[in-house]
């Protein structure tokens, strides 16, 4: 759904998605550890949102999450 969102152009709806998707993540990541699965979930999470800061001219927020997504 957030990536129907930022096509549309309704980035706050897009982002809020988004972040709820990497709550989710890091819960899930919490509960079952570092697995490659979860890793993997919790990257994209994380890219997606940088994208959708980007989109907002948030570029400094989506330098933050790209290089969360590489640790």
């Amino acid at each position: 759904l957030g990536d129907i969102e930022r096509n549309r152009g309704q980035l706050d709806a897009a982002k809020a998605r988004f972040e709820l998707k990497l709550e989710i993540d890091q819960k899930i990541l919490g509960l079952t550890g570092e697995n490659p699965e979860a890793l993997r979930d919790l990257g994209i999470s994380l890219r997606c949102l940088g994208f959708v800061e980007q989109s907002r001219g948030q570029l400094e927020a989506a330098k933050a999450r790209f290089l969360r997504m590489l640790e």
